[in-house]
């Protein structure tokens, strides 16, 4: 994610109050650093460190759908398209329409084992048996792929789940039907994602510009496919989807907001994550990922500054945070020190 500066149209600055007293991030970098981020690095912070930005996503599912008979598709296809697709077009979707998703999962992985392994296609067929033997968990009457609702609804069961249980179904979901932008062969290597651009006022301030995902349509009719028909996504995707679908779950963000936009020093760029909390636990989504603690979530967008040649430390790191990705990206812009943490380890 790349946030850059927003447009403020009026202004009425005021001292923000002292800062409690806390451990500083060099204090923290001295002795914690290297023994908590080690050499880990994600692959969505590999992807960040491949070339020059190249096309965005793929015509391969839009073709294939126009190929099956279907006419004036979109581009991206619309969620409501892919339906009409999947239940009347694609292969196997006479099993597809009557609900039974994991018989068309094994029928698309016994196709994809019929290809050669350079086949682009039978890559692309595993992806849709995975996305298929998630659909399965929600029953027969869902829809392929997935409502909002339906989704939803899926982690609402999950409340009496332990938290490990419910990050990993967000794991699941989110690594069957998206792919980071950055990470992903077909997507922008340095590019980033206009959502639904909007005003935000916050006192007598107007920001204009603010274009961080409003809803599921961000995440999917009006995001790109690749061939393999996952969304292209970024940091604040996923982070929308962490609010929306863990808060079925019965998550919490922190009273104070869990939304967090984290910046290094002297390095381009920042990255979105989400702090939320049940049964007095908290979980950290960065990007398709649900951690049980900050340094991990953190270190995604550590490691792939390290991986793109800056050369930062946890001491670098700066964090703003506020109850929606547009106040924690106002908080930044304005330097509020009532909403910026350090690194944390708990």
């Amino acid at each position: 994610m790349a946030v850059g500066a927003l447009n403020p149209v009026s202004t009425t600055q005021q001292a923000a109050p002292s800062a409690k007293p806390q451990q500083t991030p060099a204090q923290f970098a001295q002795g914690k650093a290297n023994k908590v981020l080690g050499p880990q690095v994600s692959p969505e912070a590999a992807g960040k460190a491949m070339g020059a930005p190249g096309p965005v996503g793929s015509d391969s599912v839009r073709n294939r759908m126009e190929q099956a008979g279907m006419k004036n598709v979109s581009q991206p296809p619309s969620e409501a398209e892919l339906r009409t697709y999947y239940s009347q077009f694609a292969d196997h979707h006479e099993l597809i329409s009557s609900g039974k998703f994991a018989d068309a999962a094994a029928q698309y992985r016994a196709d994809a084992q019929k290809l050669g392994d350079n086949d682009p296609r039978r890559g692309e067929m595993f992806a849709t048996a995975n996305q298929l033997d998630y659909t399965a968990k929600l029953g027969p009457k869902a829809s392929f792929p997935p409502t909002q609702e339906q989704i939803k609804t899926r982690f609402a069961s999950l409340k009496g789940a332990s938290n490990r249980e419910v990050t990993s179904e967000f794991q699941q979901y989110t690594s069957a039907f998206y792919s980071h932008i950055n990470s992903d062969p077909q997507g922008s290597k340095t590019g980033d994602l206009t959502y639904t651009p909007h005003n935000v006022k916050s006192g007598k301030t107007t920001y204009t510009g603010m274009d961080t995902p409003t809803g599921f349509a961000d995440v999917t009719d009006h995001r790109q496919l690749n061939s393999s028909g996952q969304r292209l996504i970024d940091c604040e995707g996923y982070a929308m989807l962490g609010n929306q679908l863990l808060g079925s779950a019965g998550f919490k963000q922190p009273a104070e907001g869990g939304f967090h936009i984290v910046n290094a020093q002297g390095a381009d760029g920042g990255h979105a994550m989400l702090e939320m909390q049940r049964n007095g636990e908290s979980v950290f989504v960065s990007n398709n990922h649900a951690y049980n603690n900050p340094s991990k979530a953190y270190g995604d967008y550590l490691g792939a500054l390290r991986q793109r040649g800056q050369q930062v430390n946890i001491s670098d790191l700066r964090d703003y945070y506020g109850r929606s990705e547009d106040a924690a990206i106002i908080a930044r812009e304005t330097r509020d020190k009532n909403h910026q943490t350090e690194f944390r380890t708990q």
